[in-house]
């Protein structure tokens, strides 16, 4: 028995989070634009686009060589070499599903691309979903019959984030909101929530004048704009990135992060295990972990709804917030560290293999 040799096909980088459990189990990288490099461009023509899928299909490296070929994300070109004919039937492709994309094509959020992704969606041969909300998505988007072919794993913590993090001590008695996510494109606004959570927060701050909120993270400035003009409320602050993620964490009371779609935010772990309750929509993975400290912090995407989330957070003594930060705090650091996660992708290649009949090779 040999153990299985694996690529993983990435953007223009690597998450690190990705980088640590994919190298856990022997895998390799390789960008998707590996012969016309076009992923590090703002604004890629298609003449650059197609040539390069086409080229990098037939030229991808060692390409006979892997038992698994892993893509960052549904990516085109896994498909493209499967349909090429420029991999053997026993090798097999999978997409970690880890950003918006099931959210989006399960709602229709693609728009007339939608049936079209779909279709190139369904050529993969397995999923393997960031957490139970994936899960849910793709089983959605695919029919029934091929459900035994959706694996589920979890995100973690990284261990520099928990020695970074873990013994901070939040303002919980202040009225001071934090939410830390990157732009700087129009649909990441939609994605992650920025609209939702701006009118949420304009709702909270009429009975709770005192309340602010931090936006960490890039965005451009015509978006900063956009809400500026529009909402005209006090309170907003935009940071931008910062390497001071520890003082904005110990300013605050409550993290916020109510998307659409997003998978497994680091960010919601790495608040949690910091002590800071954590407010997310009913779509954003990581409501399994905050509806386990407390329901009430899971909220539908409505910003009313949002908005009344809000504010029975901001009702609570201080002695209760505090037992909910701890509570979020003790849940990452016993169930979302690296060990665990490496044990559950381990565990789910197994089952992959197992399903496959690939007998002669493990994960380790």
């Amino acid at each position: 028995m040999r153990n299985a040799r694996l690529v993983y096909v990435h953007g223009s980088g690597i998450h690190p989070n990705r980088k640590v459990l994919f190298q856990a189990i022997g895998s390799e990288f390789v960008p998707a634009d590996p012969i016309i490099r076009w992923l590090h461009l703002p604004n890629p023509s298609y003449t650059r686009k197609i040539p390069s899928l086409i080229l990098s299909s037939l030229f991808f490296p060692k390409k006979r060589k892997w038992d698994f070929i892993i893509g960052d994300g549904p990516q085109f070109l896994p498909v493209v070499m499967k349909k090429l004919k420029q991999l053997r039937p026993s090798q097999k492709i999978i997409p970690y599903l880890a950003g918006e994309a099931a959210y989006f094509m399960a709602n229709g959020i693609y728009g007339k691309k939608t049936n079209l992704l779909v279709r190139v969606f369904s050529q993969w041969d397995a999923y393997l979903c960031s957490g139970k909300m994936t899960e849910e998505l793709v089983k959605k988007i695919l029919p029934e019959e091929r459900h035994k072919d959706i694996f589920t794993i979890q995100n973690f913590v990284r261990d520099e984030k928990v020695e970074e993090l873990s013994s901070l001590q939040p303002r919980l008695e202040s009225q001071n909101m934090l939410f830390i996510g990157n732009g700087p494109s129009g649909f990441r606004v939609f994605y992650k929530g920025l609209d939702l959570m701006f009118e949420a927060f304009c709702q909270a701050k009429r009975s709770l004048p005192n309340l602010s909120w931090t936006i960490v993270g890039e965005w451009s400035e015509d978006i900063k704009r956009n809400f500026s003009e529009k909402y005209k409320i006090s309170g907003v602050n935009w940071v931008g990135k910062t390497n001071k993620l520890d003082k904005l964490v110990e300013k605050s009371a409550l993290y916020f992060h109510c998307s659409r779609g997003d998978a497994f935010p680091n960010s919601v772990m790495e608040a949690m295990v910091s002590g800071l309750p954590a407010l997310n929509s009913d779509y954003t993975g990581t409501r399994e972990i905050v509806k386990a400290v407390e329901e009430k912090l899971v909220s539908p995407i409505d910003p009313a709804e949002i908005a009344n989330r809000i504010r029975w957070y901001f009702s609570l003594p201080v002695e209760k917030r505090r037992e909910i930060g701890e509570k979020s705090r003790k849940i990452i650091l016993s169930n979302y560290r690296k060990e665990n996660a490496i044990k559950d992708l381990k565990a789910r290649f197994q089952e992959i293999l197992e399903r496959f009949s690939m007998k002669e090779i493990t994960v380790e």
